[in-house]
Order: C-alpha cells, then sequence, then structure tokens
C-alpha cells in the first residue's frame, strides 16, 4: 500500500545532525508517511545510525550505495520512493511537526500540481522567518506554469535582484507520478551549481498550476563546516554550465517565456555576483583577487557582459557589474566591502 508522502534524505556525513532531522521527521503528526534515508557512502557513524532508524520505525528505509553527491543520492531515494507525493528534506536541516500533514491538505484541496511553503534559517538555535521574493502573504495559486518558471531563472535588466521563490526543493512538495511518468531527476552538484533549479524548471512544465503557501513549516540551518559554507574553486564554472543546461533544457521543453534570454544571462550575472561574494567572504585578500580576476575573464561571462544592457540595473549592480566587464577585480572587493553587495 502506497504511503501519503515519500520524505527522501541523503546522509552524508552528518552524524552531529541526523537525530535532530530523523526526529522531526518520525514525529510528523502525518503518520502515513515512508522516511528513505540514502547513506551517499559516509565516512562516520550515520550509515549504522541509519540502519538503527529502519530497525526501530518500519516506516524507514534505508539505501546505501557509494559516494557520488547530493543529486544522485536524491535519485537513488526517488528510485525506491512509493508514495503518492515526493519530499526532500538535507540531513542537517529539520521540519516543523505538521510540515507534511499540512502540505498534503493543500495539494488536495486545492488539487495543485506542486505547493511550495515559506521557511526558517536556523542559525545556532535562532530562528528567523526568511523573506521570500513574491510569496504572497496568503496562500495563492499560479495558473501559468510560463509565470512559475520565469520567475525561478531571473529577473529583467530593469529588475532588482531578488530570491523569488528560491532554487531549494526542501520546501515543495511533489508528485511522484508527475516524477515518474516524466523521468525527472537531478544533475550532479559536482558539475551543475544550484541542481535544483533544473529538478524545478522540468517538473514546472508538466503541471498546470502551483500553490504558494507562505507559512514557513521548514527549517533551513546554517551549520558551520557543512558543504554550504566551504568556498569552492569549481563553483562559478558549475554556474556557466548551469547556465548553458538551462537554455539546452528551456529549448527542449518549449515554453512560452518573454524575454528568456535576457532571463537567463540574469541569471548567471546574479550567480557571478553570488560567486564574487563568497570568494570575498571566504578567501583571503590574495587568493579571492586572483578567483575574482579568473572570473572577469570566463569567456561566456565576457560575451554576455558585451551586449547586456547594464545601464539599465540599478547603481549598485550597475557599478557592480561595470567593474567585472572592465576586469577591475580589486575595485570589485572594494565596492563589497563599501555598497554591502
Amino acid at each position: 500500500m502506497k504511503s501519503k508522502v515519500s520524505i527522501i534524505v541523503p546522509v552524508y556525513n552528518v552524524e552531529k545532525y541526523l537525530d535532530r532531522c530523523m526526529e522531526s521527521l518520525l514525529g510528523q503528526t502525518l503518520k502515513d508517511i515512508e522516511i528513505i534515508l540514502v547513506d551517499d557512502g559516509s565516512p562516520d557513524n550515520c550509515p549504522q545510525m541509519c540502519d538503527e532508524y529502519a530497525k526501530r520505525d518500519s516506516r524507514v528505509k534505508v539505501v546505501h550505495k557509494e559516494n557520488a553527491g547530493l543529486g544522485y543520492a536524491r535519485n537513488s531515494g526517488l528510485e525506491v520512493a512509493t508514495g503518492e507525493y515526493v519530499a526532500f528534506v538535507d540531513s542537517d536541516d529539520y521540519v516543523e511537526s505538521d510540515m507534511y500533514e499540512r502540505l498534503y491538505e493543500a495539494i488536495n484541496t486545492n488539487n495543485v500540481g506542486m505547493v511550495l511553503c515559506g521557511f526558517y534559517r536556523d542559525k545556532q538555535g535562532k530562528k528567523t522567518e526568511a523573506v521570500i521574493d513574491n510569496m504572497p502573504k496568503k496562500e495563492m495559486i499560479i495558473d501559468s506554469r510560463a509565470d512559475y518558471i520565469t520567475n525561478l531563472i531571473g529577473q529583467l535588466p530593469n529588475e532588482p535582484l531578488g530570491l523569488f521563490y528560491g532554487y531549494a526543493v526542501w520546501n515543495i512538495l511533489f508528485s511522484n507520478e508527475i516524477i515518474n511518468k516524466y523521468q525527472i531527476r537531478f544533475k550532479s552538484e559536482r558539475i551543475y551549481l544550484s541542481e535544483d533549479i533544473l529538478f524545478q524548471v522540468e517538473y514546472a512544465a508538466r503541471v498546470k498550476n502551483v500553490l504558494l503557501y507562505p507559512t514557513p513549516f521548514y527549517n533551513y540551518c546554517l551549520n558551520t563546516g557543512t558543504l554550504t559554507t566551504k568556498y569552492d574553486f569549481k563553483r562559478y564554472d558549475k554556474a556557466v554550465v548551469l547556465y548553458e543546461k538551462m537554455k539546452e533544457v528551456l529549448a527542449d521543453l518549449n515554453i512560452n517565456i518573454d524575454n528568456i534570454e535576457l532571463r537567463t544571462q540574469r541569471m548567471l550575472l546574479a550567480k557571478t555576483l553570488f560567486v564574487v561574494c563568497d570568494a570575498i567572504k571566504g578567501l583571503s585578500l590574495q587568493n579571492a583577487n586572483r578567483e575574482v580576476e579568473k572570473i572577469c575573464c570566463n569567456p561566456v561571462l565576457r560575451r554576455i557582459l558585451e551586449f547586456y544592457p547594464i545601464e539599465e540595473m540599478t547603481l549598485k549592480l550597475r557599478l557592480f557589474y561595470l567593474a567585472i566587464k572592465h576586469k577591475r577585480s580589486l575595485l570589485i572587493v572594494i565596492l563589497y566591502k563599501l555598497l554591502h553587495l
């Protein structure tokens, strides 16, 4: 018999946080769930912890596999998921006790293809509700898949930089039937930066509508020493590969989106800003300057900036991208410090 929700949890080197995550899942008010722990070749005690959870609760399944990264671990979970709906949780995060009961009710009551909720940021136990651009204050249904996908990709040049709905999949409930029908799978985060957005776009293209549910149910934890807190010197290359793949995916899906080229270019420009800022924050001045110089010389970025209407952007962004265009790496570091980019 199918469960109502399959919750897929990739597990790697998180023995410090796994109990917190699992307590929040096993304590869900929606009892008809299955929890799929995917041990991605974890080198710590996580494999044994996963097996212990499976012994304690019949709703827990465990998949042990060789390490291949987050995206492929999620795919391994999808291969065995039997639930009517699918959710993803990162093992160093946790959820509110009524998350899946509320989302299950919402997706069925409103007859929508997916539901996206709000979330908290948890920094060392201090929780603050995340501000998600374009998230309404009350529940709202988006009837156009093109509108939703547009807000995933990127803004027009004259629009301010924002998160829109965000790229993550952990605050979304998906239909397992749609995932299986179209064989939607994750790409590797070792190749693509923000692989979640590719999954979201491919999925959203197959549904008629989306419910935005502003109540925060997911707790995204800013844990020190985890994957997301370390600077990756291949990160910008991954951003460029994501940009090129996104253009390919959108062309294949044939979704009618206005100004699609400008929007996908803006996506890469936004990633450029984020990667540069992370480099300046996470590296020594010398290494940050070297990294920014390398980014400024990227041929794909240079082709975009040759014709992109930078003059239409806000003053802060205009200054930043002009400095990138003219390869002024030291100026970029100063702009970061002065303008709080």
